[in-house]
Formats: structure tokens, C-alpha cells, sequence
């Protein structure tokens, strides 16, 4: 039976980063994922962050507050969200975008003038300031990974879109030739690409083609996984947690089981 401090399930964004957070604290990390590629739908989206109150915005004048930000996600949630979850959700926008830039290969950028998705509800900002998108990133370092990602590729930014701010879509033939010879990556793939590259820089390889069918427990404690692969059933023990980061296709039902 293998055995790692901390087992990851799911290689979307969620998965990625809290496989490097748990790596960067010294755990060793194992990394699965049901499909044969990685990326999930993080991998299919235009790759947004939704992150109020940010410094990249702060430093574009952009006037947010903490106030701003739990005003509207309090009115978008009709009161059903927990008050500390939304506020630990937005007091720490602050440490994780410091921490992905300081600790792994991930730049983001501020997208301009994206307005929040229900701009016109109480802390809402309709011109923008909340929403980041990964950097144009290199996939040349991730090897055979590379051809891996869920999707096919997408060499551009959200704001180069009709529904990112006003962009045609169509990139001058010689820029996308410049990115395509340079093996770039935006929007939804270069998130992964990006935080891919991390886990990879730090000896955490993705698992591919495993399924988990039921998590192990003793004593009430959560230790460990049972996964079906092609070759047969795998028990994975987790020595310290199971990070269960396999969202994205709720409405899915073959894709959830």
C-alpha cells in the first residue's frame, strides 16, 4: 500500500494548489485523478479568479474594500452562507495571491473592466477589479504532461474575447504564430499549465486513470482511499489528511461518480 502524508483528489485548480500548499509545508503528496488527462473543468474555463479587494487591482486605483466584498457576497447567498466562511474566504485573497506568486510559477494578471458576474447587487462593481487570469504561460517545461491537459489549446487572453471585454476573438496571425512557436498556454489551460509545472518542480506527478471508490477510515478518522484503476483496485493510505478537490460537474451525474 502506498503511503503519503497528504492524498489530493482531482488535478483541476483546487487540486493543484492545495497539493503545493501541502508540499511547500513539507507533507509528501499524492496526486490522483480519475480522467486520463488533468485540468477538469478548471482546464475548459476562461481560467478566472474571483479575488476581492486585490492588489493588483489596488494598484490600478480600483476602489474596493473588505466591506464591499461581504456586502455582496452576502447578498448573492439570500443569507445561507456561514459569516466566517465568507470572511475567511476574503481576508485571505491577500496571503494566497502573495503565496502563489512567491511560491509557484503562476503570474496573474488584473482583466480590465470585467465586471463582477451581478454587478448590480449590494458591493457589486460593475467596472471591475475582482477578476484575474493567469499570465500567457510556457508549457515546454511539463514535457509529455504537456499533451496531457484537458482541452485543446488557447493562446490567449480573456480580455482578447467578445466576453472579456470587448475583444474580437481573432488574434493577428503573426502574435498567435509568435505564441504557438513559444508553446503558450491562457485562460482555463494555462492555470493548470501553470500550477502543473509546480507540482511537477516539486516530484508530485499527477495519477492518472484513478478512480477513488471509497475513502478508508479508522476510528472515525478519514486514512486513506480505495481507487479503481485498469489495473485493479489501489489502497492509498493518507497518513495526515484526504483532500477531496473533485468538484466541477455536479450536473453531471456519470462525471461526479
Amino acid at each position: 500500500m502506498d503511503t503519503y502524508d497528504v492524498v489530493v483528489l482531482g488535478t483541476g485548480a483546487s487540486g493543484l494548489v492545495a497539493a503545493l500548499a501541502a508540499a511547500d509545508a513539507g507533507a509528501s503528496v499524492g496526486l490522483f485523478e480519475k480522467a486520463g488527462e488533468v485540468g477538469g473543468t478548471t482546464a475548459l474555463s476562461g481560467g478566472i479568479i474571483w479575488a476581492p479587494n486585490n492588489e493588483y487591482a489596488a494598484r490600478e486605483g480600483v476602489a474596493d474594500s473588505r466591506e464591499k466584498a461581504l456586502t455582496y457576497l452576502d447578498s448573492l447567498s439570500n443569507g445561507t452562507m456561514r459569516r466566517e466562511m465568507i470572511e475567511a474566504f476574503v481576508d485571505n485573497v491577500a496571503p494566497l495571491l502573495r503565496w502563489l506568486r512567491e511560491r509557484t510559477p503562476l503570474r496573474l494578471k488584473l482583466v480590465p473592466r470585467y465586471p463582477d458576474y451581478h454587478p448590480e447587487h449590494p458591493g457589486g462593481l460593475p467596472d471591475g477589479g475582482r477578476s484575474l487570469e493567469p499570465e500567457l504561460f510556457c508549457t515546454t517545461g511539463l514535457g509529455p504532461w504537456a499533451d496531457r491537459i484537458v482541452g485543446v489549446p488557447r493562446r490567449l487572453y480573456v480580455g482578447e474575447i467578445p466576453s472579456g471585454g470587448g475583444g474580437s476573438g481573432v488574434i493577428d496571425p503573426r502574435i498567435m504564430k509568435e505564441r504557438t512557436d513559444a508553446s503558450l498556454e491562457g485562460l482555463g489551460r494555462g492555470l493548470v499549465a501553470a500550477l502543473l509545472q509546480g507540482c511537477l518542480d516539486r516530484g508530485i506527478e499527477p495519477r492518472t486513470g484513478m478512480r477513488a471508490t471509497e475513502l478508508l477510515t479508522e476510528g472515525g478518522r478519514v486514512t486513506g482511499v480505495r481507487f479503481s484503476s485498469a489495473t485493479g483496485e489501489r489502497l492509498v493510505r493518507a497518513a495526515k489528511a484526504v483532500i477531496l478537490a473533485t468538484g466541477g460537474f455536479e450536473f453531471d451525474s456519470d462525471l461526479v461518480n
